[in-house]
């Protein structure tokens, strides 16, 4: 597990970015089309945003930390 991301530029303040940016997955949504997608922004335990790796490391702030699935499989679940 990699709990450290690229060296980005912070253009999200941390107050507005994601508390956990999870990348290069397979991400199974439950959307209308069973979509998938590559990474998932979480902040305060919710889903901040689902979408490419690019999309969600535009959101990584300096307190962001990241986790590096390695082409696993996220499935959608109920807390």
């Amino acid at each position: 597990m990699n709990t450290s991301g690229p060296d980005v530029g912070f253009a999200v303040p941390d107050v507005l970015s994601p508390d956990l940016s999870i990348l290069n997955g397979n991400v199974l949504t439950v959307d209308r089309n069973f979509s998938r997608a590559k990474a998932v922004a979480v902040k305060a335990g919710r889903i901040l945003a689902v979408g490419t790796n690019s999309d969600i490391l535009q959101l990584k702030g300096r307190t962001t930390s990241v986790l590096d699935l390695m082409g696993n499989t996220m499935l959608p679940g109920i807390n």
